[in-house]
């Protein structure tokens, strides 16, 4: 519902709630103020408590603003919410995240709650911490040994930690910069003590700004790093990590002294198209193997780069060509269990592939799960011979 922030509190008290609010209340400035947030002004009008991540603030009427050499009337808004919600023919909740952790062992977190398995999707458990919100992303370097991340409706970042699988929670929050909402939130650990944490602020699709956090005692407490553009990291060692984001979800950089310097490591290739590089997945500090999706008009094609050097140099593998064109600035659904074995989720591969396939988690080169998405309805699929065949596993609800 979209309407003036004085009489906001008042849609609290309707028999049917509003499920997202977009609330008016200019503050006199014609002008994009970066670092304008939701609460600035409406916490004078709106209960805080009330729709936590379901709020947007419009605070300036038309204007025009010049970016890249283009200029255009716009009204200027902070989000801490949906601002658009997919159609969908299931009342499921979509699916976040997923990973198999062995070939019997795996996680999922769905609709900002998280479950686990031990025996391959048949059953679900519903680990969620027990005074935790909605969710944004979770990681475990084992079944027992896990980490969920919470954005809260101010932006902040609220790290939760498991010991035993999930029976027991704690958590604590990222001491992040005040005034710098958080919009996007990703973890990444190697060992039940050593992780790190990048977030990113919110701000416009042209921007991609965040900071790495990094913990030594499990996430009891964190110590900042740099980022030199927001996105997903994964550390092969404390020092010796990697960086995939970026606007376009195409810039890759690597780090080799724990984050505080990062350097870009272009992936050369033949042909032209625009590119999004995944995270490496290396076996040891040396051998390690990369995805990258190329685009162009008419389409998209999948390259598999090998380095024995850390990173230094990548050698072109492997070039699939995909079966429907993706959209720029998508990844193909590609597992990698080590530099040798690899697995492109695609008709042209495998012809029994269920349809729309994002991402791949392989738990060996015979066994993995698939996550499908359509127009905002998950399924999620078994394999126990290298994706020749697929059985549909039932999600939690």
């Amino acid at each position: 519902v979209y309407g003036t922030a004085a009489t906001g509190n008042d849609w609290y008290t309707l028999n049917h709630v509003p499920d997202s609010t977009w609330l008016a209340w200019y503050n006199g400035r014609a002008s994009y103020i970066p670092t304008m947030t939701v609460q600035a002004v409406n916490q004078a009008w709106v209960t805080e408590s009330y729709w936590p991540n379901h709020r947007l603030f419009q605070y300036s009427g038309g204007h025009t603003e010049t970016w890249g050499g283009a200029s255009i009337n716009v009204d200027s808004n902070a989000a801490a919410g949906l601002v658009a919600v997919a159609a969908t023919e299931s009342s499921a909740p979509a699916v976040q995240q997923m990973e198999l952790l062995t070939e019997n062992e795996g996680w999922l977190l769905s609709g900002g709650r998280l479950f686990r398995t031990a025996n391959s999707g048949e059953t679900w458990q519903n680990i969620t911490p027990p005074q935790a919100g909605a969710l944004a992303q979770a990681a475990f370097v084992d079944a027992q040994r896990g980490w969920a991340a919470e954005v809260s409706g101010r932006g902040q970042v609220l790290v939760w930690r498991t010991r035993n699988g999930g029976a027991n929670w704690d958590s604590g929050e990222l001491p992040l910069p005040a005034g710098q909402p958080v919009s996007e939130v990703w973890l990444d650990f190697w060992d039940a003590e050593t992780g790190v944490v990048s977030v990113k602020f919110a701000g416009g699709a042209n921007f991609s700004r965040g900071l790495l956090f990094k913990t030594g005692d499990g996430g009891a407490s964190w110590t900042l790093a740099n980022l030199p553009a927001a996105g997903p990291v994964r550390f092969v060692t404390p020092e010796f990590g990697w960086l995939a984001g970026g606007p376009l979800h195409g810039d890759l950089y690597v780090t080799r002294n724990g984050g505080f310097t990062w350097q870009a490591q272009p992936v050369v290739a033949p042909g032209s198209g625009l590119a999004v590089a995944q995270l490496p997945v290396f076996a040891d500090e040396n051998n390690g193997a990369l995805a990258v999706t190329r685009h162009r008009p008419g389409g998209s094609w999948v390259e598999i780069y090998a380095t024995t050097d850390s990173g230094q140099t990548w050698q072109l593998q492997e070039n699939v060509s995909l079966s429907q064109s993706l959209a720029p600035g998508t990844a193909a659904a590609v597992g990698i269990v080590t530099p040798r074995q690899w697995l492109v989720a695609d008709a042209n591969t495998l012809p029994n592939l269920p349809p729309h396939p994002t991402r791949l988690s392989l738990a060996s080169a015979a066994v993995g799960w698939l996550l499908a998405q359509n127009n905002g309805h998950s399924q999620l699929f078994f394999t126990d011979n290298g994706g020749q065949t697929w059985a549909e596993i039932t999600l939690p609800q």
